[in-house]
Order: C-alpha cells, then sequence, then structure tokens
C-alpha cells in the first residue's frame, strides 16, 4: 500500500520523501516474472509521481527480506530488479509505440526491509565484493540503496512516529522477548491501530494481518490462542468493511485457508501479506 512505502522511506531516512505523491502511487506488476513465481517473489515496485512534476514519475524497488540470515547479495538482487524495471519500461514503450525521442527513462530507487535475526550490514559495492582493482572497478554498477531494519531502529523512532506502518515495525524489536513484554506490545499495536481513520481501512486491515503473521511465524505455539483471542477482541472496533474481516479469522484459520505450504516451505511471511 502507498502508505506503507511512505511509512518504510521516512524509517529510511531519504530525503526526497515528501518529494513524492504518494497519493498516486501505483505497483507495478513486472510481466518479466512469471505468474507461477509470482507468491515466492518477496519484492515490490511502485512508482510514484513528483509532486512538482506529475509527468515525472520515481521507481521504488523494495526487496523484503524475512530470513533468519543476512543476504550478502542483495545489492545484486537490487540491481536485477532495477534492471526489470527499465525492462518494463522499454516494453511499454514497445506497446504504445512511442516514439524514439520520447522516451525518456525513469530513475529508479531501491532498498531493502530486513526483518532476519542477525544485524543487518549493508553489502559492499559490487566492485569491493569482487576485489577489483581501481582501473576495472570504475566500470562495475554502483548505486546507493536504503534499508530498515526494524530491530536495530530507536524504540523512540518507532514508538513516537505518525506512521502507522512504523507501529507494526516496532513488533519486531520485541519479538524473540518474553511472553508478557511481546503480548502487550502486540495488543498495544492493534489497539493504535484500531484509531485509524476510517479511509485508512485498507492500511488496518493489511497491518493487522501482517502482525497476525508475524506472531505466528516468530512466537512460540503456546502463545497462538492469546495472539487469537486479542485479535478477536480488537476486531468489532476496526471498519466493518468486508475486505477488513479477514483479520478477524483466527492465525490458525488463515494458514489452513492460504495453505500450510507455505508456512512449511521457510521462515519467510506470505507474499499476501506484503507491503
Amino acid at each position: 500500500l502507498p502508505e506503507n512505502v511512505r511509512g518504510l522511506l521516512k524509517l529510511a531516512g531519504l530525503p526526497f520523501v515528501e518529494e513524492l505523491d504518494f497519493a498516486n502511487m501505483r505497483p507495478v506488476k513486472l510481466s518479466t516474472i512469471h505468474d507461477n513465481l509470482r507468491e515466492e517473489i518477496q519484492d515490490v515496485l511502485h512508482e510514484a509521481p513528483l509532486r512538482v512534476a506529475p509527468e515525472r514519475t520515481i521507481g521504488i524497488y523494495i526487496l523484503a527480506e524475512h530470513s533468519s540470515t543476512k543476504m550478502p547479495t542483495a545489492r545484486t538482487v537490487l540491481l536485477r530488479g532495477m534492471g526489470n524495471a527499465w525492462l518494463e519500461q522499454e516494453l511499454e514503450w514497445e506497446r504504445q509505440d512511442t516514439a524514439r525521442g520520447e522516451r525518456r527513462p525513469k530513475p529508479v530507487v531501491s532498498g531493502v526491509l530486513y526483518t532476519g535475526d542477525d544485524p543487518w550490514e549493508e553489502p559492499p559495492q559490487l566492485a569491493e565484493q569482487l576485489r577489483l582493482p581501481t582501473g576495472i572497478a570504475e566500470y562495475v554498477p554502483s548505486f546507493r540503496m536504503f534499508y530498515v531494519d526494524p530491530a536495530r531502529l530507536p524504540e523512540q523512532v518507532l514508538s513516537l512516529s505518525d506512521e502507522p506502518f512504523a507501529w507494526l515495525l516496532s513488533l519486531f524489536k520485541v519479538a524473540k522477548a518474553p511472553r508478557e513484554v511481546f503480548l502487550t506490545a502486540f495488543r498495544g499495536v492493534l489497539e493504535r491501530l484500531s484509531t485509524l481513520p476510517h479511509r485508512l481501512a485498507r492500511q488496518q486491515k493489511r497491518l493487522a494481518l501482517i502482525a497476525d503473521v508475524m506472531a505466528y511465524h516468530r512466537r512460540p505455539p503456546a502463545e497462538r490462542e492469546t495472539i487469537s483471542g486479542i485479535i478477536s477482541d480488537i476486531t468489532p472496533r476496526l471498519p466493518a468493511l468486508e475486505e477488513v474481516n479477514v483479520v478477524a479469522q483466527t492465525i490458525v484459520e488463515y494458514y489452513l485457508e492460504q495453505g500450510l505450504q507455505q508456512g512449511r516451505r521457510g521462515r519467510r511471511l506470505p507474499a499476501q501479506a506484503g507491503l
């Protein structure tokens, strides 16, 4: 959702966030990715217009990495994603028969939302990874990436933020905490989400669902009944929209509906619970 992407970019400290028109941001479905693979791919591409020049857009490529280990190949994965974004633009030009002189490539920024257990370390530039001499290194692609590791963000940044996405990420700071600490934080996040205005109902639903799925993956099975009870207690306060009702399901019911195979394949959040 645009609201969640905005919250992520703010947490990443990008200086140009306020220059983007998130109200008119749209997700981009890459035709270069086969439909059968989409639920296995954890990356997201959005396009956002510039406020001062709506005809110009910026691509925002986000890799959501939920594995329990660091990802040293993140920079090459991001580079491939940016390449796919530009290839998609080329294909769109061809479909619309855009004149060569009117084809202006859009800039693409990219980064990582990391929720693994190990501290995040930004991968070196490709030339450094390959240990290339200076004469060769200057010809290898180099770019600046952003990243957000919620477990390492200061508590005040998450708790005092006006971005609901930051409230959700605060749960990852207590993912391994004692039972009462986590359950208190979990209830607090859902209570806070329940205060959002009706116009943000879709964001409420998405964030509550991610919190639900996160708890399923990160907390002991013995806590699931209590977590489901918290969700059932707070759900009536959320807008009574059909698309929000999935939050009222227990964790077990949700996973039975979506298919247990995803949970068995690894410790990753399913694509349905993405940004």
